[in-house]
């Protein structure tokens, strides 16, 4: 009877090889981002969510890393995807203003935003490459649309702590994003458009700060 279970588990793991390994590799990362942290928040982000992924495409899956959303995709829809988001962020942004939760979240005074710039540049590079790369695009060959519901999940999750709304709203944005990215062939729309909401959120919480 053991043998038997041990055989059916070996012949499972078999045919879901990939899908083992790259939720097997996200859930690792996703631990030892929290419970060994490499130093500052850029450089743990970017080895956890982007160096360890790429480093298992290449070494457990034997595959072109370009094949997990680093390639342009289909260009032509960025300017779709990222031209409405650039409309649906500025209602966002409102919201957020008048969020209490949010300004007292994010709310700082004298932000050097040239280096916040820079910095999200490489977290956020790091954040979408992991969800709408890695885990994305190494799911959807079994997964196919309901890869992008798969890494919603965890997207999700790892914001909580932050304000509810913002929670919340990261099942819609978390969807959106994978659905830009999936329909593209490529991550970048999606890390563009992250880019923009996170970075036009800090500069309109710094501004009110300062008595906007």
């Amino acid at each position: 009877m053991l043998k038997t279970e041990i055989k059916v588990l070996g012949n499972i793991l078999k045919e879901y090889y990939q899908e083992a390994v790259v939720l097997g590799v996200a859930m690792l990362c996703i631990i030892l981002y929290s419970h060994h942290p490499l130093g500052d928040r850029w450089l743990n982000q970017l080895f956890y969510y982007s160096a360890v992924p790429l480093v298992s495409i290449i070494v457990l899956l034997r595959k072109n890393p370009l094949d997990f959303g680093l390639r342009p995709g289909n260009y032509r829809l960025w300017f779709v995807y990222i031209g409405v988001a650039v409309v649906l962020i500025i209602p966002v942004l409102i919201y957020s203003a008048h969020d209490e939760s949010m300004r007292q979240y994010y709310a700082r005074r004298n932000v050097d935003l040239g280096g916040y710039v820079l910095k999200m540049a490489v977290i956020l590079f790091a954040w979408e490459f992991f969800f709408r790369g890695f885990m994305l695009f190494g799911l959807k060959d079994r997964f196919k649309e309901g890869s992008i519901f798969v890494q919603t999940v965890p997207f999700v999750l790892l914001h909580t702590g932050k304000p509810e709304v913002e929670v919340l709203s990261c099942i819609i944005t978390g969807v959106l994003f994978g659905f830009a990215a999936y329909r593209s062939g490529s991550f970048w729309p999606a890390y563009i458009i992250h880019f923009i909401l996170n970075v036009s959120n800090r500069v309109m919480m710094s501004w009110l700060v300062s008595g906007g």
